[in-house]
């Protein structure tokens, strides 16, 4: 089951009302309705809430091996995982939706902590800025995690250095043997040259409350 069903199985299970829900823990109703229908992934803390007015572990609410590091090895170069599944991924920066960013690569600008479900297969995660992608609900000071690799499949959203220094989060897109960058914002136009790709977005991660 999902973190969401789950949710929603214990809350069944103890006889609780989104409403009683909402009240013991204090998160707002719609919140706690898009946690159990997997619209939104809830943070750390917030979980802990939830799990203590369910009276349960957070750990009950993941299906996930103890030792991930067989599965996905060197992970521990990139994250430091915490005993109740969740991982920190640190924050390399920005990237821009917009016209073309330097990402000061070697800065570790902050961290976050996302349930091992969601950050697998993340190398590092970048802090948005504009709102060239806003079309793919992609916004302002939104969290996107990166995996390195130097391709992309047609269609799928990345990371590009533009210029061999300045990135931007983009579409790829292919056709008749050409290749752009397309912007989910119809005021930006394509990026056609002097591109190369540097990895591509596995999840996106948005902060409501």
């Amino acid at each position: 089951m999902k973190i969401g069903e789950k949710l929603r199985f214990y809350r069944k299970k103890l006889g609780l009302t989104l409403q009683a829900l909402k009240e013991k823990t204090g998160i707002a109703g719609p919140s706690i309705s898009d946690y159990e229908n997997d619209k939104v992934v809830p943070r750390k803390e917030t979980l802990e809430r939830l799990a203590k007015a369910l009276e349960i572990k957070v750990n009950d609410l993941f299906d996930v091996k103890e030792d991930i590091t067989k599965e996905y090895p060197g992970i521990k170069d990139f994250f430091d995982i915490y005993a109740n599944h969740f991982i920190r991924v640190s924050i390399l920066g920005q990237v821009h939706a917009g016209n073309p960013n330097e990402i000061p690569e070697d800065l570790i600008i902050g961290d976050v902590d996302l349930p091992i479900s969601i950050a697998k297969g993340a190398d590092y995660a970048l802090r948005v800025t504009g709102m060239s992608m806003k079309e793919e609900g992609i916004n302002e000071n939104d969290i996107v995690l990166v995996r390195l690799q130097k391709y992309a499949e047609n269609g799928q959203i990345c990371i590009a250095r533009i210029d061999s220094e300045k990135y931007v989060i983009k579409r790829f897109r292919q056709k008749d043997g050409r290749t752009w960058l397309e912007s989910a914002n119809s005021i930006y136009e394509p990026i056609t040259d002097n591109f190369e790709i540097v990895g591509i977005i596995t999840s996106l991660v948005k902060k409501f409350i």
